[in-house]
């Protein structure tokens, strides 16, 4: 079996040998193997290759040049030509056999898919793998070409939803830390990512962690704000009013650099300079919630 992956650097292993991205003949033909890899098993036409290689510009005789690549690729990993190989030609194009080949992007994708339908302790597993991978960067050698950055883009948002999927679920089954965990590896890649506020905030109050969750939501309404001119959705004001609701988290919580006080006046200033909340309710909660803060501490 010839292992392909496209984490961390592209490299094509087959037994004990290791074919790096500097190794496979030069540039255009690592990029020709790392489009085909992109969908094993399906034939890659030679003018959607000459796209990925090339963009809008491809050379006058880009199928020969094409074909010479793919002689040289096949070369440097020491794998056959024709139809039976690994990397076979076919009317369409050319294919990675998957029968022959493993690519840990397809099958990334594959254990994202089967994530929502596994036992939560699996899904967690599953989930946390991707982001492992994900960490190591998809085609770091390749970043900033035209459709590199799309397939990056979308493999990012399948994990983003990955995690929050998997945080509600491990907040339904009071698995609090992981859930957190989850949500902020959520909004590390997609800082907008509103339903992953909503399960950290819930995980945090869960949790007793009141002012870490006040904070989370501070922080996230001033994102939205500046950067969209928006407030947070509905769900997210309720997370954040069941919050207000509690009384005060963890001694240490209490005693931290930042105050509760603080901290609950901003987002006072905030509602009451913002037309978008319902400032009365919110305004309300608040003012209770600051005025126990202030008697507890007194």
């Amino acid at each position: 079996m010839w292992e392909i992956s496209l984490f961390g650097g592209t490299t094509v292993r087959v037994g004990d040998r290791v074919v790096t991205g500097g190794r496979l003949g030069g540039v255009k033909p690592r990029r020709l193997l790392e489009a085909l890899a992109l969908t094993p098993g399906r034939a890659v036409s030679k003018e959607v290759l000459a796209d990925r290689l090339w963009g809008e510009n491809p050379p006058r005789s880009y199928v020969a040049t094409l074909e010479s690549y793919v002689c040289v690729l096949r070369r440097s990993v020491g794998a056959p030509g024709g139809r039976d190989s690994w990397l076979a030609t076919t009317p369409g194009g050319y294919l990675l056999d998957p029968r022959l080949v493993s690519v840990d992007l397809a099958e990334a994708r594959h254990a994202l898919r089967c994530a929502p339908d596994s036992e939560t302790a699996v899904a967690v597993r599953l989930t946390e793998a991707a982001v492992g991978l994900d960490e190591q960067g998809l085609l770091v050698e390749s970043a900033g070409d035209h459709w590199v950055d799309a397939v990056r883009r979308d493999f990012t948002a399948k994990v983003v939803a990955a995690c929050v999927h998997t945080a509600d679920r491990c907040l339904d089954e009071r698995e609090l830390v992981v859930a957190a965990r989850l949500a902020r590896e959520a909004l590390r890649r997609d800082p907008f990512a509103e339903a992953a506020v909503q399960v950290l905030l819930r995980a945090l109050t869960a949790q007793g962690r009141r002012s870490e969750a006040i904070r989370v939501f501070r922080d996230f309404r001033r994102l939205l704000v500046d950067e969209l001119g928006i407030d947070p959705d509905t769900e997210t004001l309720a997370a954040y009013l069941d919050v207000l609701r509690r009384r005060g988290g963890h001694t240490e919580e209490r005693r931290s650099g930042e105050s509760e006080a603080r901290l609950l006046l901003e987002l006072l200033r905030q509602a009451l300079e913002s037309t978008g909340l319902h400032v009365g309710t919110d305004t309300d909660l608040a003012m209770r919630a600051l005025a126990r803060h202030l008697h507890v501490a007194a």
